[in-house]
């Protein structure tokens, strides 16, 4: 009996977690297209960018299935990952990738005005 009342007590704080964890793995997904996006990333960079973030993704994967319930699958906890990534991607995510475009186009604009002085010209050769 006392098995069963530990884990309902637990379950809100694992649930937090997991949508902590879907956030944290929403953020690094957009840090890495980002990453692939100014790199203009084809085959090999993208297959190794994909290598890395699933390298992360798993064992975070497996401390929050292992803080959560020591390693038990659990609905609850997929559906709060998937809502963390959801969140990320309705919040944060899209001020992210809309403040990426308006930084690239500042960068643009300074590399372009760089471009027409001497010191560019002496930094790239």
């Amino acid at each position: 009996m006392d098995t069963i009342l530990f884990e309902t007590n637990i379950q809100p704080a694992a649930l937090l977690y997991s949508v902590c964890a879907g956030i944290a793995l929403g953020l690094l997904y957009d840090v890495l297209r980002i990453v692939r996006r100014i790199l203009r990333s084809r085959g090999i960079l993208t297959a190794a960018l994909d290598l890395a973030y699933w390298a992360v993704v798993l064992p975070v994967a497996f401390v929050v299935l292992w803080v959560s319930d020591q390693g038990a699958l659990r609905l609850y906890i997929l559906l709060g990952v998937c809502a963390g990534g959801g969140l990320y991607t309705l919040g944060p995510g899209t001020l992210l990738m809309r403040s990426y475009a308006a930084i690239e186009k500042a960068a643009k604009r300074l590399f372009a005005r760089l471009a027409r002085t001497r010191l560019f010209t002496f930094l790239t050769k």
